[in-house]
């Protein structure tokens, strides 16, 4: 949505429920929450989180868990989370929701909150009198004692829209409604409006998540673990050390600087291809890396490592990258260069030097390069780090901006 969408939809909201965001008609606060038409509060209380749901699944998540966490922060209350879906949407509320379950269960929330009860209904925008049949058997279905949270970042403005007139419509025997209190997230600061809702708040709701790379390729619908039958082993991603990261980019660079990239693609393929290759000398062949073959197939002479023209900065980038696969125990320098002995390797270490050699240095020189680049944008708006610890979280954080 854009930010006049957005705005839209708060001076919808904050007519429909009649004043400011948080009044009575008396002008008093009760905890946060509106109460409509006098409603009085009831001590012993339960809360229903109503959540229209997008295309988008990480600004749901984020917002979710933060209403979550601040619905459980006064002690364990009876809570339930309902997502308001397209037919287009519902897998992505799927996905959302596996995520939420999960942090709650790594942080502890799911222990502060009694039987938290998830579930999704499928809606369409276009049918306005389905919305709020929907919402109001929503309503029905809990007491009267019961304090409603409409979240509406996600989904369509027309969604959007139909929840809030349903929730601010509907009417108890009585003639009172619901008590209710709406939030959403404004584009480009990544913060829950109205703040003055939620305990401690921040400059960008996002600081306090730290991702994995298994969680952000689950809500993108990827997977990071499977079983490879081309390589017979089971592939996982795994995030470069700040010292690979360094070394890829410092090859990168020397090479492109010293135009010796031609060079260097000659020496691969004469020298350190050529003695795995199908039709080698010695009639090897293996076409299944990164698995390394088995160890009757590996070569037993030396492997000369390239040493074209280039500056003085390559002798010190060797013994980097001698440290990183096998020191010296695998790599032995003598008066004609360095040379690398392959029997000495594990396997494991056979492998991640032969994917560094073919093409990981340069992808090592891309990511140091946009996680720079990342931080240096984020430091200074939403992060201060004044340590290198702080700095390194402050990393896993921009990574996933």
């Amino acid at each position: 949505m854009t930010l006049r969408a957005h705005w839209r939809l708060g001076k919808t909201a904050q007519l429909l429920l009649g004043g400011s965001e948080f009044s009575r008609r008396d002008g008093a606060v009760v905890d946060g929450w509106q109460l409509l038409n006098g409603r009085q509060h009831i001590s012993e209380t339960l809360i229903h989180i109503i959540v229209t749901v997008g295309e988008s699944e990480l600004p749901i998540v984020v917002a979710v868990s933060r209403i979550v966490q601040h619905c459980c922060s006064k002690g364990p209350v009876p809570l339930s989370v309902n997502a308001l879906c397209t037919p287009e949407t519902a897998d992505e509320w799927e996905r959302s929701r596996n995520l939420l379950l999960k942090r709650s269960q790594v942080s502890g929330l799911a222990k502060r909150s009694e039987a938290c009860q998830w579930r999704s209904l499928v809606v369409s925008d276009t049918a306005p009198e389905g919305i709020q049949m929907m919402v109001h058997q929503i309503i029905r279905n809990e007491p009267d004692c019961c304090e409603f949270h409409l979240h509406f970042t996600g989904g369509s403005r027309v969604l959007s829209v139909l929840t809030m007139e349903a929730l601010t419509g509907f009417r108890y025997e009585d003639g009172s409604g619901c008590r209710l209190q709406y939030s959403y997230m404004r584009p480009g600061e990544e913060l829950l409006f109205p703040v003055s809702a939620f305990d401690q708040p921040t400059t960008d709701e996002r600081c306090a998540w730290t991702l994995s790379i298994n969680d952000v390729a689950a809500l993108n619908r990827f997977t990071t673990e499977f079983y490879s039958l081309a390589q017979r082993q089971f592939v996982r991603p795994r995030i470069p050390t700040a010292e690979e990261t360094l070394v890829g980019s410092q090859v990168s660079n020397i090479l492109i600087a010293g135009r010796c990239m031609d060079g260097y693609s000659i020496w691969l393929r004469d020298r350190w291809d050529r003695v795995w290759n199908e039709g080698s000398q010695s009639g090897r062949e293996w076409r299944r890396w990164p698995s390394p073959p088995p160890k009757h197939l590996w070569p037993t002479e030396r492997i000369a490592w390239f040493a074209g023209d280039i500056s003085r900065d390559w002798a010190s980038v060797t013994h980097r990258i001698a440290c990183l696969y096998g020191r010296e125990r695998a790599w032995r320098q003598s008066e004609e260069g360095w040379e690398l002995d392959v029997q000495c390797l594990e396997p494991n270490t056979l492998s991640r030097l032969h994917r560094f050699l073919h093409h990981e240095f340069f992808e090592l020189l891309v990511y140091g390069c946009v996680k720079t680049r990342l931080l240096s944008a984020l430091v200074g708006r939403y992060y201060r780090p004044s340590t290198s610890a702080e700095t390194s979280l402050s990393l896993v954080s921009a990574r996933q901006a």
